[in-house]
């Protein structure tokens, strides 16, 4: 389940949104407030008002993708640190019985290793014994 942290489209469009809102912000309050003295123009104030509600709905999405984008970057990280750990747990265990059986080994080829030198020590006193 490898999941991939992709820029979606939903994201682009909404940072595009928030930039044209607010550009266009700026734009009709210059315009607002160039008009003021001579006339008010409805239609400046109208461009107004939608710009922010475009900034609050594209800033809505924005917010939304980026905590999806974050939540599956989190979750990658952990998986990949939880298989970095369980491989790190399997490695020891396979680790510790190798060592085990190595210990085993050795155990076992160092008691015949004494048993035959007793044997040798009981032959050479039981000669001595019967001459």
């Amino acid at each position: 389940m490898k999941e991939t942290t992709k820029v979606k489209l939903k994201l682009i469009v909404a940072i595009f949104i928030v930039i044209i809102s607010l550009a266009l912000g700026v734009y009709t309050k210059f315009m607002f407030l160039i008009n003021l003295p001579d006339h008010f123009d409805w239609f400046d104030l109208i461009l107004y008002i939608m710009s922010w509600v475009m900034l609050f709905v594209a800033a809505f999405f924005v917010g939304k993708e980026a905590l999806i984008l974050a939540d599956q970057y989190i979750k990658r990280k952990m998986r990949e640190t939880y298989d970095v750990t369980v491989d790190i747990h399997r490695k020891g265990i396979k680790k510790g019985i190798q060592t085990t059986k190595n210990i085993h080994k050795k155990t076992v080829e160092q008691s015949k290793k004494h048993l035959k030198k007793g044997v040798k020590i009981i032959k050479n006193v039981h000669k001595k014994l019967n001459n």
